[in-house]
């Protein structure tokens, strides 16, 4: 008798992350869902033709949405989503610690082992001091670029997977993402690695998301 393929639920699956984690995790025995705005979107830009792939249109921001696609038995998560048009400004603050907390209650809803959550390195651990090098990016990613929103709702996320105990998790913390082209595989790391990209990154959080001694971990991510 065959045994069932595991089932994951990709959230911002359109993304430049998200794109590379659906034909990175299909061949790797996944039947996935692809949460996703816009269903056309996810077409063009790669193969849907495959009958351990179901697309599921929804918005992040809508509970009920989130919660019926956590069912039909999933086991893992990997939320790889970004706000539309990538809008981390003040009128966006809150939107992504929602859609996390929707995402949740659908994982305690239907059981849904693990979550794998992308933030970034200037994002600390609990307890976690930064360094030196890494709070000099930080201001840069503020004063520069004006990211000071997308870092405090991380923060927010972060702090709310802490204080839970009723899901599994990881997040994991990549330095800067560049290009589309496959050059490592990542590995987890206790130290903050180099530039990665977008590909190596999905790839890596198909794995990491499976990986039980990830299990409640952060963790930055290296060649």
């Amino acid at each position: 008798m065959q045994q069932d393929k595991p089932r994951l639920i990709v959230f911002g699956a359109t993304g430049n992350t998200g794109r590379h984690v659906i034909p990175y995790a299909l061949p790797q025995g996944y039947k996935v869902r692809a949460f996703v705005r816009s269903p056309d979107k996810l077409r063009a830009m790669m193969n849907t033709d495959n009958q351990d792939l179901e697309i599921y249109q929804g918005d992040l921001q809508d509970k009920e949405q989130v919660l019926n696609a956590c069912s039909d038995g999933a086991e893992h998560i990997i939320f790889v989503a970004g706000l539309p048009n990538f809008k981390w400004h003040k009128q966006t603050r809150g939107a992504m610690l929602q859609a996390v907390k929707n995402v949740h209650a659908g994982m305690v809803k239907h059981q849904v082992k693990k979550i794998l959550y992308l933030a970034g390195t200037p994002n600390p651990a609990p307890q976690q001091k930064l360094s030196i090098g890494i709070k000099m990016l930080k201001l840069f990613l503020i004063v520069c670029l004006g990211d000071q929103w997308n870092i405090r709702d991380n923060d927010d996320v972060i702090e709310f997977f802490t204080s839970q105990n009723k899901v599994n998790y990881v997040v994991i913390r990549p330095l800067f993402l560049f290009g589309q082209t496959q050059r490592h595989q990542l590995r987890a790391s206790n130290t903050v690695g180099p530039m990665v990209s977008f590909t190596d990154l999905g790839q890596f959080a198909v794995r990491a998301v499976g990986d039980e001694s990830l299990v409640n971990k952060f963790t930055y991510v290296s060649k």
